[in-house]
């Protein structure tokens, strides 16, 4: 069994998808599927291009959603990292949103979320399995 824990991380509030990446990443934005899941939200997919041992370029899949407050931004972005066997759908299911979202009672909170693939789920970079280990996930998130 998985052991599933949800990281908060207080760092300075996203105000775009793109804003000031790490100078080794670099990161494209799409227009959302997830919008219309989180209608009183600004939601946007997001890929963060990574490098990681053995791998060389990949890409981390995210949705990056922010509450609408009156024009104002969260201060807190919650890095939401599923177990090694989930994608990002643990934390914002396809059912029942209201019952079912922890994105949405985040939002509700007044948190922005930044809901990831893990590198080889999802819609992430999906590795060869002999060149994926603990380790190189671990360094993609980081």
């Amino acid at each position: 069994m998985a052991a599933i824990a949800v990281v908060g991380l207080a760092v300075p509030a996203i105000t775009s998808a793109q804003a000031e990446a790490p100078a080794h990443a670099d990161t494209a934005s799409v227009t959302s599927a997830v919008q219309s899941k989180h209608p009183d939200a600004r939601c946007d997919e997001v890929q963060v291009l990574v490098t990681v041992r053995q791998i060389c370029k990949a890409h981390i899949y995210g949705e990056l959603c922010q509450p609408r407050n009156g024009g104002k931004t969260s201060k807190t972005v919650q890095l939401l990292v599923p177990g090694s066997t989930y994608n990002d759908s643990y934390y914002d299911m396809p059912v029942k949103s209201s019952r079912y979202s922890y994105v949405s009672k985040a939002l509700d909170d007044g948190f922005s979320t930044f809901n990831i693939d893990r590198l080889a789920t999802g819609k992430s970079t999906l590795p060869p399995s002999s060149r994926y280990t603990l380790d190189s996930g671990t360094e993609a998130i980081h």
